[in-house]
């Protein structure tokens, strides 16, 4: 419609202006003046009539317009104001909004932090938590996360002084004299990745020293659990501490680290994660495995009040379905989730329908581990091929092959996470008794060939674990007795089920975590397993793998 405009008023100028011009044109032919210098008379040539008809057709109409015949160059400016105004406008309401929020929130959290602590002051504010530790106490490793207070990020993983995102919860006990009793531990030789490095070598050697798995022993019910948790946990927690927050005391004799008052300790809030399947078996002395933990964190705070202790106990389950809701992973509402972890151990299935009510069952020595062990068997059947006697076994009767063959087994099960084929070197891996030449290990292995391995390893614990009378076999006594992993975890599945007295479309979601959840092996077994309860479909809705931590 503008253009339109533009148009009229533009033919409706050049046509007045050459009207006027042709009239004016024409008295002037028809008029004669008198006679110039010459006596002749004044004529305008009619080439000259046109190019002046062309020039003011030129000049002057393209400078005439009407009201409405506005140029593009004055409507852009004031288009491109308009639409500047309106987006920050749009963005400073909405800033506004947030600001509101964040400020009830704030009110919320102060109005719970005084009916803890009481009215906020100027001296009380110190003595105001730093921020949050999160500790999660896993069989393989350790990994503990931080959140300053006051910030509205993510909480971060906290690298040790290695440089790593996990400590390896190895401990190297010393002990006075050949029997392993409490009263001789005379104190602690190595802890984490160091003694990690020298746990197989000295697996089968009857030494002063010996190597642990502080979650091992709380599975066992040894009595050296508790000084294995406390130093596995206390150097891992002060690591951590020392890098997000700063040194406090130059003393590493005292086991205290948190304290609400002393300013040489650290005034943070302590969420400590422990094992849902603990809760269950409590093979600690304690009856209850929440407050096992308790007595065994408890001198690492100054206070011997425990409700003046900011220390937060909660199962790795329960942990595990509120990170996966803060994220948006699962959905919401009141139906129980299924939480299948995959550690280096165990395999732990949950059944989480509330803040208290968690229920789980669990089967040691399926976890990621046993992909290691499947690994290194595979390594030490092929070096036997190459021996003069092959009877003899690298993995029973040489201490340093063994360690060697299991570092390179770990190392060969990520790698089979992400491709479908590794190769393995192991260069002077042994020396041939017979003909007295070193040995080396150059082999590819496919993913296959470990999972078939896997296969042959799960039915051999299964029987083991069933002709043991210490623990019952954790699995559905209406299925058939599970010779495969998919069996075993879908038995495993079932079983919860009939404890918990529910039913599979009850799920709200099904939560796969853990560190073996990452291998394909497991992960395909789980698919598997979750399909009998309602198909591909099922599997499709219902299953969740987070992309990362939680």
């Amino acid at each position: 419609m503008l253009s339109s405009s533009r148009s009229f008023a533009r033919n409706h100028s050049r046509y007045f202006l050459l009207r006027c011009f042709e009239n004016t044109a024409t008295e002037t032919i028809q008029r004669q003046d008198d006679s110039d210098d010459h006596g002749n008379h004044i004529m305008i040539p009619e080439t000259s009539f046109k190019s002046s008809r062309r020039y003011i057709d030129c000049r002057y109409a393209s400078q005439m317009r009407l009201f409405h015949a506005t140029s593009r160059r004055e409507i852009v400016p004031l288009v491109a104001a308009a639409v500047l105004i309106g987006v920050v406008g749009r963005y400073s309401y909405r800033a506004l909004q947030r600001m509101d929020e964040e400020h009830e929130d704030y009110l919320d959290a102060l109005e719970a932090y005084e009916e803890k602590y009481g009215p906020v002051t100027d001296e009380s504010t110190s003595s105001m938590p730093l921020g949050t530790l999160g500790i999660d106490f896993g069989s393989e490793s350790i990994r503990i996360a931080f959140l300053a207070r006051g910030t509205r990020t993510e909480p971060k993983i906290v690298e040790n002084r290695e440089g790593d995102r996990e400590t390896p919860t190895y401990v190297e006990l010393e002990y006075d004299g050949d029997d392993e009793r409490m009263d001789r531990i005379k104190g602690i030789s190595s802890l984490g990745r160091l003694a990690k490095g020298k746990y197989h070598e000295r697996r089968s050697r009857n030494e002063h020293e010996r190597i642990l798995k502080p979650r091992d022993l709380l599975y066992a019910n040894d009595v050296r659990a508790h000084a294995a948790v406390h130093e596995a946990l206390l150097d891992a927690t002060r690591q951590a501490l020392e890098k997000v927050v700063g040194p406090r005391r130059d003393d590493k004799s005292s086991s205290a680290l948190f304290s609400i008052s002393d300013p040489d300790l650290y005034n943070v809030n302590a969420v400590f994660t422990f094992s849902s399947s603990l809760s269950n078996n409590a093979p600690l002395p304690s009856s209850s495995t929440e407050e096992s933990y308790r007595s065994l964190l408890k001198s690492f705070f100054d206070n011997e009040d425990e409700s003046q202790n900011n220390l937060y106990l909660v199962t790795e389950a329960w942990a595990a379905v509120v990170g996966a809701e803060h994220y948006s992973m699962i959905p919401g509402g009141d139906g129980p989730v299924m939480v299948i972890d995959v550690g280096g151990n165990s395999i732990d299935i949950s059944l989480v329908s509330g803040e208290d009510e968690c229920t789980t069952v669990s089967f040691p020595g399926l976890g990621g581990n046993v992909l290691v062990d499947a690994m290194a068997r595979l390594l030490d059947n092929t070096i036997q091929a190459k021996l003069s006697n092959s009877f003899s076994s690298l993995l029973e009767t040489d201490d340093m092959a063994r360690q060697r063959m299991y570092d390179a087994a770990e190392s060969t099960v990520k790698e089979l996470s992400k491709k479908s084929r590794s190769e393995v070197s192991l260069p002077f891996l042994t020396v041939d008794s017979k003909s007295s030449q070193p040995l080396h290990l150059n082999s590819g292995f496919s993913r296959l060939v470990l999972n078939s391995e896997v296969e042959s390893m799960v039915g051999i614990k299964v029987k083991e674990l069933a002709s043991s009378s210490e623990m019952s076999l954790p699995v559905s006594k209406a299925m058939k007795f599970p010779e495969t992993l998919k069996d075993v975890i879908a038995s495993m599945c079932f079983r919860l089920f009939e404890d918990s007295q529910k039913g599979p479309l009850e799920l709200r979601s099904i939560l796969i975590t853990g560190g073996g959840s990452r291998s394909p092996i497991h992960l395909t077994a789980i698919k598997e397993a979750v399909t009998i309860f309602g198909g591909e479909q099922f599997v499709d809705e219902k299953v969740v793998v987070p992309p990362g931590e939680l």
